[in-house]
């Protein structure tokens, strides 16, 4: 489409639609596009129980007599079938979700109305061209307009109202959705990719994404032995009660996106009757060390940046995982994190309770006042490393959580989630064949950021403990030998590091 016009009639013909003029230019080519997904009513199953209990019988009726008759079958295979038992009782119990159509300003009843008397004052008016008739038109045609204006106002207004209320329930996704139907702002366009055709395309893809998050990283000493920074913390690794698993699956939000096995949120919130199949998963991927091969795989969303959108650099991946594995690894961090989070270094405020980055900046602005004030010499020294979170070395990273007192259970069953963990790209064109992610912390899992954080307490702990007196910028003077001096050398915030000295 080129050179589209929009064109008033309303003064000229009394008419409220408008006309347009536009090139067409027809291509022959014909875009081979992947059938469609269902699209389930998931809103609409939060809201109906009976619809959640029918699910959760229908999911049980599939899946358990099979269970009883293959008590060999492997986890992968296991979880196979759980995912097919949920796409078909999806089918068979859960609406499709409707396509909601935008309500046009010249449906309202009082536009129609108006325009109903705009049409019998101009036909009368054709019929009998008199003085009294035109007036009758001519205020018929200002009724309508002020009628448009009115309900155009109407609705803005109630858009303002539910942008403010969606924004005081913390629900931003929703505010951004409004704010960009008020002010008409386009949606960028996706698969804006260089490449003459789809196969190109899907090509580009995944080769930017497997050369950005493919290679492992580059190491001088692999085998480097780690000293043990703390003993034995104390942290549970025997099963999974009910107990973690209500307090890990209040963590997630309802009306997310799934992985690649489909299974939303609202089916680990709302079905209850699923919680032993789930557990069960669980457990066995701790105790017994059997991973569904399900949970390795990633979905990738590339979303659009800013700059040349035909160059992959320009776009930032987003990882969609399974949401059974989230809570697994959700049910980890609740045992590891409150045994780890006292003994790491004061400094990092990433990524932990009670912890913000206001904290830092406002430690920051204070710590530059005194030293204009009292004109102290200083060096601040900032630094953000590149690719922080997909360049970690896995086999380091294990080794630096058993030696950071975890056990090594627990420390397996993280090692085997990063086994064979891979990940395609899905696009307009179509999904990218699957590649292997060798390096880094999973992208969009509740336990990454955290194993992050411990990693980088090791290295700055390798780095600073035992130097802090030279390396640091000084509070206050050591006072004797007993009294040693206040300093501090670094305020972290994930891999965001200020270095002062």
């Amino acid at each position: 489409m080129l050179n589209v016009e929009a064109y008033n009639s309303f003064a000229s013909v009394g008419s409220d639609h408008r006309i347009v003029s536009a090139r067409v230019r027809l291509s022959l080519r014909k875009k081979k596009a992947e059938p469609r997904k269902k699209q389930y009513d998931w809103e609409l199953f939060r809201s109906r129980r009976d619809i959640q209990d029918q699910y959760t019988v229908e999911v049980l009726n599939r899946f358990q007599p099979l269970q009883e008759q293959e008590p060999d079958e492997s986890a992968t295979d296991r979880y196979g079938r759980f995912i097919k038992a949920t796409e078909e009782a999806a089918e068979s119990v859960v609406p499709i979700k409707k396509r909601r159509r935008k309500k046009r300003h010249s449906e309202d009843s009082r536009v129609t109305e108006a325009r109903d008397m705009l049409n019998r004052a101009y036909e009368t008016y054709r019929k009998d061209t008199t003085e009294e008739n035109r007036q009758v038109y001519s205020l018929a045609k200002k009724k309508l307009k002020e009628t448009y204006i009115a309900v155009e106002e109407e609705d803005l207004n109630s858009k303002i109202r539910e942008v403010e209320k969606a924004h005081v329930n913390c629900k931003h996704g929703q505010s951004w959705k409004l704010i960009n139907d008020i002010t008409n702002r386009r949606t960028t366009r996706k698969g804006q990719l260089e490449g003459s055709t789809q196969e190109e395309r899907i090509e580009n893809w995944y080769n930017h994404f497997k050369t950005l998050l493919g290679d492992p990283p580059s190491i001088t000493e692999e085998d480097e032995e780690i000293t043990t920074v703390f003993e034995d913390l104390g942290t549970r690794d025997g099963p999974f009660d009910q107990e973690e698993y209500e307090k890990a699956r209040k963590s997630l939000v309802e009306g997310k996106a799934c992985g690649e096995d489909g299974i939303p949120p609202e089916v680990l919130k709302r079905c209850k009757g699923l919680d032993t199949i789930i557990l069960d998963f669980c457990n066995k991927a701790l105790i017994e060390g059997e991973k569904p091969e399900q949970w390795s795989l990633l979905n990738i969303i590339p979303i659009p940046k800013s700059g040349d959108l035909r160059l992959g650099s320009n776009y930032r991946g987003i990882s969609l995982s399974s949401l059974v594995a989230k809570t697994f690894n959700r049910m980890l961090l609740n045992r590891i994190r409150p045994a780890v989070d006292e003994h790491l270094r004061y400094n990092q405020n990433g990524f932990r309770e009670g912890r913000s980055t206001v904290g830092h900046i406002l430690a920051l602005h204070r710590l530059i006042e005194g030293i204009k004030s009292h004109s102290l010499p200083a060096i601040i020294t900032f630094i953000d490393f590149k690719k922080a979170f997909d360049t970690i070395h896995r086999g380091k990273m294990l080794k630096i959580l058993q030696a950071y007192g975890i056990p090594e259970r627990i420390v397996s069953a993280i090692g085997r989630l990063y086994e064979n963990t891979r990940a395609k790209v899905t696009t307009p064109d179509g999904d990218t064949k699957p590649f292997r992610i060798q390096a880094g912390v999973l992208q969009g899992d509740t336990l990454a950021p955290y194993l992050f954080v411990t990693v980088l307490d090791y290295a700055l702990r390798v780095a600073i403990q035992g130097k802090e007196e030279e390396l640091s910028f000084q509070l206050m003077r050591r006072r004797s030998r007993r009294v040693g001096p206040r300093v501090v050398v670094d305020l972290d915030f994930a891999d965001d590091i200020a270095l002062l000295s």
